[in-house]
């Protein structure tokens, strides 16, 4: 990015969100993409999505693992469109427990 460059949005983040979010912003009708930025401060986008090599003979991918309240989420939506393959899981309500007040 060039110290001249000015751009019209910022996204800050680059994880799912952020991307999303900067997506439909420069596929809109109001921006162009030249209009918009995404700002990370790691040295990779994704947030939490990560590939790690080193657990097994292959890459193993980490990050989020459970879409939760799935009725109108625009994440569920994303999911969907990229074809990510998914599995319903059927969790017994869990106690919590809380500490200090």
């Amino acid at each position: 990015m060039d110290e001249e460059e000015c751009f019209k949005v910022a996204v800050v983040g680059g994880g799912l969100a952020g991307l999303s979010a900067a997506e439909v912003l420069s596929s809109s009708t109001i921006f162009r993409k030249e209009d918009v930025v995404v700002l990370e401060a790691s040295s990779s986008l994704g947030g939490r999505i990560q590939s790690v090599s080193g657990l097994a003979p292959w890459p193993v991918e980490i990050g989020p693992e459970f879409l939760h309240g799935t009725q109108n989420s625009s994440i569920k939506k994303l999911v969907d469109e990229m074809g990510c393959v998914q599995r319903e899981l059927n969790f017994h309500i869990l106690p919590i427990l809380t500490f200090g007040r």
